[in-house]
């Protein structure tokens, strides 16, 4: 610190940097090693990230799915589930869409849907930092039919990261005044756009 400049009795040989070394007192030190990882929660570690993929196994694929083309391979009422392996890059990947239909297709209806989509979007950003470091990722957005998510990336863990987004958007009970003035504001500036931008 340039504070510290005349004060000290030490000069760093290649850069000419002042500085002082002062013996640690031994209380000080009896202080860090006796020292509890609750004491001093600024040092402790992150918590493990759980949406880590340790499983990257490929799954043969059945003789009877053709391997170029996607395949539906399972259909009720309200799922389908498609396959298709990745014959290019033999990765362990998933892409999974989820659709979320409101029944209610009214202006009010679609810009309430808009709305929460934004606040969820939000409220997952805590995690889903910690998912893009696992190369898992998920959008949240308007669809036809309502609301719909998408996750993509390594298979094994994504249903860790499926998981607390439902329960992200089925938990919200309060929404923080700043949130959602700041969430009204930006969908209020993107209509505006919309409203002026080249047809």
């Amino acid at each position: 610190s340039p504070t510290m400049a005349g004060t000290t009795t030490q000069e760093e040989p290649w850069y000419g940097t002042q500085y002082e070394s002062i013996p640690v007192d031994e209380t000080l030190w009896d202080t860090w090693r006796n020292a509890q990882h609750w004491e001093l929660v600024d040092l402790q570690l992150p918590q493990i990230n759980d949406m880590i993929a340790t499983q990257f196994n490929i799954l043969p694929c059945p003789d009877d799915i053709p391997k170029d083309e996607p395949r539906c391979i399972m259909q009720s009422e309200p799922i389908q589930l498609w396959y298709k392996p990745d014959n290019v890059f033999a990765m362990p990947k998933v892409n999974m869409l989820f659709q979320f239909a409101s029944g209610d297709h009214a202006p009010e209806a679609i810009v309430a849907t808009h709305l929460f989509a934004e606040i969820v979007q939000d409220h997952v950003n805590e995690f889903t930092y910690l998912a893009s470091m696992a190369n898992l990722h998920c959008y949240i957005g308007l669809s036809q039919t309502g609301l719909e998510l998408h996750v993509t990336g390594y298979d094994h863990k994504a249903h860790v990261l499926v998981e607390r987004v439902v329960n992200t958007m089925t938990g919200i009970e309060e929404i923080d005044p700043d949130v959602y003035d700041r969430i009204t504001y930006k969908l209020e500036q993107e209509y505006q756009s919309f409203l002026v931008a080249q047809p």
